[in-house]
Parts: C-alpha cells; sequence; structure tokens
C-alpha cells in the first residue's frame, strides 16, 4: 500500500468510526498532520545525514566525449520526442517494446554472470530488436542534439504550468531506449570493425544522457544518470578491448563518480514505522518542519537541477496533498477544513525565485503565485480550486 492509499484509509477508518455522529468534518488538518509526521521526521533525519545541499554535485563527462557547440540541445531533442507524447499508440508500444527487449536481454546478462563485460557479443541475445533499433531514424536528429553543451526542456520547450503535478515528463523507456540504441550501434560498428563510429555512438550515448541530467526535473535527471553510468562503463571497457589506457582511466572516473552519485540518490528512499516506502524529498513537504531542509536543497546552486526542482515541486505539491487527499477520498470539497499555505512556505519559494536556473525560478514563481491565490481562500474554495487546475490539461 502506497502513502496515498494508506492516508485514504486513515479517513476511512475515521468515517466508520464516526458515521453515528452528523455533520463531524472528517478532513481536518489535525488528521493529517498526524498521518505524515511520522514521514516527515524520518525525512528530516535522513536529509540531515545525506546532508544533499552539499554532497551531490553535477558529474561532468565533458572529458570522455567529443567537443561539444554552444546551443540548447533540447530545442533540437523535442523535435524526436515531442512525436512519442502518446506512449499508448500501437506503434510507440511497438517501439518501447523493442527498446525493453534489449534492456532486458543485457540486464539478465549481468544478473547471470559476475563482472559480465558489454561487448558486441552482448547484442547477439537480441539482433533482431538491437539492429531496428541501431537504425532508427531519428537517432541522426538526437545525434544533431547531442553536439551541443547544453540541454533545457523543462521552462522552454516544455512549458511550466501553475500547477507543477501537471508537468509531463518525457518516457523514461524512451530516454533510457535511446541510450540503448546508441549503444546498440556502437556495439555493432565495434562488431563491423569501425571503431572511430563506434566510439562516437557510446560518446553519443553518454552526452545524450547528461544532457538529460541537466534538465529541471526529477525523472529526467534519474534516467539521464542512469544512460550516463551505463555509457561511461560501456565506453570504459571499449577502450579496454581497444588498449587506450588513458581514455579508460577517464571513463572509469565517470562511470564512478555517476556510480556513486545514483547510490547517494537511491538513499532517498526510506520506510515509515507502518512499512510504508516514501521519497524523502516528497516526505519533507507535508509540514513547514521539513521546510527549511528544502529550501536549503532547492536553492543550491551546485545540486543538479532535476533534485532542485523536486524540492521546488515538494514545496507546492506537500501542501496541496491535503486536497488531493480529499478528492482521493471521495468526501465532499466543501467539507475539508485545512491552514492555509504558511508564510514560511511561501517565504521559501520566494527565495528560489531568484535563482539563476530560469526553469527552476519559473517553477518557484508559479508554485507562489498558486499558493498566494489558495491563501486567501477559505478551505471549501482552496479544495475546488486545486481540482480546477489539476483537471487543466497541459
Amino acid at each position: 500500500m502506497n502513502k496515498i492509499s494508506k492516508i485514504i484509509v486513515v479517513f476511512l477508518l475515521v468515517s466508520m468510526m464516526a458515521c453515528q455522529k452528523a455533520n463531524v468534518n472528517l478532513l481536518t488538518e489535525e488528521i493529517f498532520a498526524a498521518t505524515a509526521k511520522k514521514q516527515v521526521e524520518i525525512a528530516k533525519q535522513k536529509a540531515a545525514t545525506l546532508n544533499l545541499a552539499t554532497n551531490l554535485k553535477n558529474v561532468d563527462a565533458s572529458s570522455i566525449i567529443f567537443p561539444q557547440e554552444e546551443g540548447n540541445a533540447g530545442e533540437i531533442y523535442w523535435q524526436v520526442f515531442k512525436n512519442h507524447l502518446n506512449t499508448r499508440t500501437p506503434e510507440e508500444q511497438a517501439l518501447i517494446g523493442q527498446m525493453r527487449a534489449v534492456a532486458e536481454a543485457f540486464d539478465s546478462e549481468f544478473k547471470a554472470e559476475e563482472n559480465a563485460k558489454i561487448t558486441p557479443q552482448l547484442v547477439e541475445l537480441v539482433k533482431a530488436e538491437a539492429q531496428k533499433l541501431a537504425e532508427l531514424p531519428e537517432l541522426a536528429e538526437l545525434e544533431k542534439g547531442a553536439k551541443r553543451k547544453t540541454m533545457r526542456l523543462i521552462g522552454e520547450t516544455i512549458t511550466i504550468p501553475e500547477n507543477l503535478r501537471s508537468i509531463k515528463p518525457i518516457s523514461p523507456d524512451l530516454i533510457r531506449g535511446y541510450g540503448n540504441a546508441f549503444l546498440c550501434k556502437g556495439l555493432l560498428k565495434e562488431a563491423a570493425g569501425d571503431k572511430v563510429a563506434a566510439e562516437t555512438a557510446l560518446q553519443t550515448m553518454i552526452a545524450m544522457g547528461q544532457h538529460f541530467a541537466q534538465d529541471a526535473n526529477y525523472f529526467h535527471y534519474l534516467n539521464g544518470m542512469a544512460v550516463v553510468l551505463s555509457g561511461s562503463l560501456s565506453l570504459k571497457q571499449f577502450y579496454e578491448r581497444t588498449g587506450n589506457k588513458e581514455k579508460q582511466a577517464a571513463a572509469d572516473k565517470v562511470e564512478k563518480e555517476a556510480n556513486e552519485q545514483l547510490t547517494q540518490v537511491y538513499q532517498l528512499g526510506a520506510v515509515d514505522p507502518d512499512r510504508q516506502a516514501f521519497n524523502i524529498l516528497d516526505g519533507l513537504g507535508f509540514l513547514d518542519d521539513g521546510v527549511p531542509l528544502l529550501t536549503s536543497i532547492a536553492a543550491s546552486e551546485t545540486v543538479p537541477a532535476g533534485l532542485r526542482a523536486k524540492a521546488v515541486e515538494s514545496l507546492f505539491t506537500g501542501y496541496t496533498f491535503r486536497y488531493l487527499m480529499a478528492i482521493r477520498a471521495g468526501k465532499p470539497l466543501e467539507s475539508t477544513e485545512y491552514a492555509p499555505p504558511s508564510d514560511t512556505r511561501l517565504q521559501s519559494l520566494n527565495q528560489v525565485a531568484s535563482s539563476s536556473n530560469k526553469a527552476l525560478a519559473q517553477m518557484a514563481s508559479n508554485a507562489k503565485a498558486t499558493l498566494e491565490k489558495m491563501k486567501g481562500q477559505t478551505s471549501a474554495e482552496r479544495a475546488k480550486y486545486w481540482k480546477e487546475i489539476s483537471e487543466t490539461k497541459n
């Protein structure tokens, strides 16, 4: 049972116990606070231990890829990804199926054999699917984008709405899938004896992964870093086979840094006393006690933008989560009785709104404006407004 289901169950249990009482408001601030407090306390302790605001920094893979030119890779990438937003169509399901088949074959090989190598022989496990991925026509556009230094999707090609929960990230299957497409291309080129093309394909994989790891979206960051990790490992082993010790050492350094960072990020997961798993960045947002830690992460100019975006989102959704629970519990919106957004939360968003990262600044500004509007409403009006902006299509 996830935390949403857990809180709904709490509400339902309270409802059953109070069913004989008339006009009892079951969706109170006290109930929410009691339910969220355990997770907030655990999140505070773990966040302090991890010291996220200073320990997590961007991984720089520029030393192991080709020279890049100025420009936003997102402008080029979007021409590819905008055609794949509806992942439920038969065509998209077929593409994702090919991508998953390759990923699962590679994963199975690694699970079955300790210290397994990413070699051209791996492609033989799913050669038909790998060949199709390596020959996808959109790879040519992605290669053009990979040659640019930076990537910004959120806040530029993907607009930031008043409800931050409405931001639709690129499918993780596609980010990792296109990364694996370049891996397949590299291994097939190596098998054919074209080592220059093989190296370029693996470097393109890493460049694209690093681009997504730079974007102001938590899921883009996570999946981009996963592509950087597998790409740098693949490139390291390629250099090992070709006997280039210097480049092998450089790729090994990036691989270790990416692995270390992902290991730290995976520690954002926690389990509360009721054995419910949750992300501590989500947990910190439920009550004002967690706001200072979220603010320190969101305002840090050295923390990866995706993690900072997650902190900004939590400053916003940690409050609005109350009204989501009211809607999910099936209770009348006019029955809600929650306090308005606190000045502490609004001041934190105002601080992040001055960030030099335009996407993060815009996210914080939009979140602050929405919460300020809710602050001037009654609890029932806030619930109704939250439902309205949650149903807005972006």
